[in-house]
Formats: C-alpha cells, sequence, structure tokens
C-alpha cells in the first residue's frame, strides 16, 4: 500500500501564489490536489495550474484517467486565464445556476478597467467574468460568494483617491447590485462567517487604529458604527474559526414555479442556499405554485418526486424542475 508522487511544473514567474489540499483515509481513497498562479507582475497572459492525483489501498496498479499507469504529465492541467494577474485565493462555489466554478479576481493592470473575477468551469475548463471592472468601476481584489445571486467584492477605485468600495453583485448576471461603502482606505481581504456576517479589512493599516468593519449579507447593511480596533499592527487575513460548515443551493428551472424546502432548516426563494454543519443530511421537499407542477430532481443523484436527500460533505447544488399547468 502507498505510494509516493513528485509534481512538477514551469514556474512562469517569480512572484506566484501555491496552495495545496491533501486528502487521506485508511482502505478509502487519498487524494493530493495543488495549483499555481502567477500574480502582482505585468505579463502578457496569466497562468492557472492544477494538479490532482488519487490513489487508493489494495494490490493493484493505480491507473491514470487514460488507462495508463501513473506519469507525472498525464493530470496537469494549465488554464490560460482571460486576463493576466490574478491576484484573490481561489474560491469553489457550486451555487451558479450554470453549474460549479472556480472563481478568481485577476486586475491585469492597476488603474486600468481590464480584469475582473473569472470563472473557470472544472468539467470544461472554459474561462470567463462573474463580474468585470468595467461593471464595478474599479480593480477587483478580493470577493466572497454568498448565493447565486449575491456576492460582495472589494473593488480599488481609478478615480485618483487611492480608496476602496465594497459592493454587492449579482454573480449569476454579472450585475452590480448595490454599493456599501466607498472611501476605505487600504483594505486587505474580506471574510463570511456561519452566522452571514462579512467582516472587511482590516482598513486603513497604515493608520495608527486600523480597523474591521462587519456587515449583515441578509439585509446588506453594516452592522459596526465604527471599525473594530485591532491593534497598531494589524493581522493581514482574516480567518473565520468556527465549525465547518458548507453550502446547499437549491436552483428552480422549468416554465412553472414553485418552493424547495428543506429540513432541518428552509431554502424558500427560488435559488436558496444555506450552509449546513459539515455530513448534515438534509432533505429537499419541491412543493409546486397552484398552476404549476413538480417533473422532477436534477443534480446529486435526486430522481423522481419524492423527497430527496442528500448528505452535505462538500458544497453541493440541486435543481427543482416545474413545468406549467398543461
Amino acid at each position: 500500500m502507498g505510494g509516493a508522487i513528485q509534481l512538477v511544473t514551469r514556474q512562469v514567474t517569480s512572484q506566484i501564489h501555491n496552495r495545496a489540499n491533501i486528502s487521506y483515509g485508511s482502505f478509502d481513497t487519498r487524494k493530493v490536489s495543488l495549483y499555481r498562479s502567477q500574480s502582482f507582475a505585468k505579463h502578457d497572459i496569466g497562468y492557472l495550474a492544477l494538479f490532482n492525483y488519487t490513489e487508493s489501498d489494495g494490490d493493484f496498479d493505480f491507473l491514470d484517467d487514460n488507462g495508463t499507469r501513473f506519469n507525472t504529465r498525464d493530470d496537469e492541467m494549465l488554464i490560460p486565464l482571460a486576463t493576466p494577474n490574478p491576484f484573490s485565493d481561489l474560491q469553489y462555489t457550486a451555487a451558479l445556476p450554470r453549474g460549479p466554478r472556480i472563481l478568481v479576481s485577476s486586475v491585469k493592470d492597476f488603474g486600468a478597467l481590464d480584469g475582473g473575477i473569472e470563472a473557470i468551469d472544472p468539467t470544461t475548463v472554459d474561462v470567463g467574468f462573474v463580474l468585470a471592472e468595467t461593471a464595478a468601476n474599479g480593480n477587483i481584489t478580493f470577493f466572497e460568494v454568498v448565493s447565486a445571486t449575491q456576492a460582495y467584492a472589494i473593488v480599488g477605485l481609478v478615480d485618483g483617491s487611492f480608496t476602496n468600495a465594497l459592493v454587492q453583485f449579482n454573480p449569476s448576471t454579472g450585475e452590480l447590485i448595490s454599493t456599501l461603502a466607498t472611501g476605505l482606505p487600504f483594505t486587505l481581504n474580506v471574510a463570511i462567517n456561519n452566522a452571514g456576517e462579512l467582516y472587511v479589512g482590516p482598513v486603513d493599516t497604515v493608520s495608527p487604529t486600523p480597523g474591521v468593519l462587519i456587515f449583515d449579507t441578509v439585509s446588506a447593511q453594516e452592522i459596526t458604527t465604527e471599525p473594530v480596533s485591532v491593534g497598531a499592527l494589524p493581522p493581514g487575513w482574516i480567518v473565520m474559526v468556527e465549525e465547518p460548515q458548507v453550502a446547499l443551493t437549491a436552483h428552480q428551472s422549468g416554465t412553472g414555479t414553485g418552493v424547495v424546502s428543506a429540513v432541518p432548516v428552509g431554502l424558500g426563494d427560488p435559488s436558496g442556499t444555506h450552509n449546513f454543519p459539515v455530513d448534515t443530511e438534509v432533505t429537499l421537499t419541491a412543493v409546486p405554485a397552484a398552476a404549476s407542477r413538480f417533473v422532477g430532481w436534477q443534480g446529486e443523484s435526486c430522481t423522481g418526486t419524492g423527497t430527496c436527500t442528500v448528505t452535505m460533505n462538500q458544497e453541493k447544488a440541486v435543481t427543482a424542475v416545474f413545468d406549467g399547468a398543461q
């Protein structure tokens, strides 16, 4: 049992981001995933390099996805981004109606509106924007996706003020919804907790009193009346230390309408998203409107017209199909 693997890729630039994820379980599978992306420098193209390797216990040779013995280049994937200079960490979301996407903000040139938040289809590796800098009217650095219709981003304004704005946008349509705060000094990042509170900052890190702003993502309003002080030497990153949760999104499609509810908690709106503790079993029920009928489920192995039970071991999405009255 066991084995070793070495993954190597050519360096695109001396300034890069590296991330790694390792999953392990006895008598199960072991998976290693890594990515490397170029950042912070002007280049004609940006790159996002993804690596995946999986092996299982057993007295047999592990084969790659093409049916051959493992080789160091078989499972590499080099995805050219639409714009260079990826700035943020990667985020994975299953909330969008077009299916799961890997998201990353690419700034390209600071001071110019030529980047945005790029969405990578992990199946087809197609790349597109969920929010362009032309729509946000600034350089997008950090972001958080809450649901299929609600997301937030830090935007560096290009009006010569050298300040930032916090904006709310629809990640499914790429439309700007509102601006929650403007005139923010240098802002490091954003993070969201299980209660749906968005932490922004630390802001104004060059002043003697940097702080963190907190916003309610349900009402899209600021909770804090003034920045929460983080001391003269502010932390460089906000990390939420709490019970891990994963998001379940219930989409609707078809010519009819209805409501999808969930036990232990409801998902009432047409594209409802709710976070659940890891390994929670959630039972979904689709109820058609008076002039509609429920046709069935799509996604997460849900079939038929009965209830659908989903185990929340990762972020997931299901679609309830409703037809209008015949």
